[in-house]
């Protein structure tokens, strides 16, 4: 009985599907790898070319008035800042770089009750720089929200 899988079956068709396969994988990570890099598309003066997709997606960026800020020419650098939130997770990519975010390690005892994370006024805390993790499970979000906003990249992204 014949072993329908030979490289030998049908002159030869195994082994142009295989090339077949090879040739689409090499393009498809060749395609990946050669992304066109983020050029930025704002121009001085002008609020609304600062309005990308990207900028669209969070609406923070408009409350803030981020557009303007971009079009008169500022940029962040050499700013330092402080947020006082939940947690910002450094780790998210949108912080890369060298030292854009510096958590520091704090503890103290809770002023406030929050409605939307199971802690309350009195309780003691400490934040070290992991991710904070909510009572249903999921990352809190938040404060890395707010420092998006604050210092994420403008990347495209």
């Amino acid at each position: 009985m014949k072993n329908n899988n030979t490289p030998a079956q049908s002159g030869g068709g195994f082994r142009l599907k295989s090339l077949n396969v090879a040739l689409l994988c090499a393009l498809a990570t060749w395609g990946s790898a050669h992304a066109a890099p983020y050029v930025e598309s704002g121009r001085a003066g002008d609020p609304g070319s600062w309005r990308s997709a990207e900028f669209k997606a969070d609406w923070g960026l408009g409350a803030i008035g981020a557009d303007y800020a971009y079009a008169a020419g500022y940029t962040g650098k050499g700013v330092k800042l402080g947020i006082f939130d939940q947690p910002v997770y450094a780790a998210h990519p949108e912080f890369s770089g060298s030292n854009k975010v510096i958590t520091l390690v704090t503890s103290g005892i809770r002023e406030y009750t929050d409605p939307y994370i199971p802690v309350k006024a009195g309780d003691a805390f400490r934040y070290d720089g992991s991710p904070s993790v909510g009572s249903d499970g999921k990352l809190g979000a938040h404060g890395t929200h707010v420092g998006g906003i604050a210092a994420g990249s403008r990347d495209g992204g």
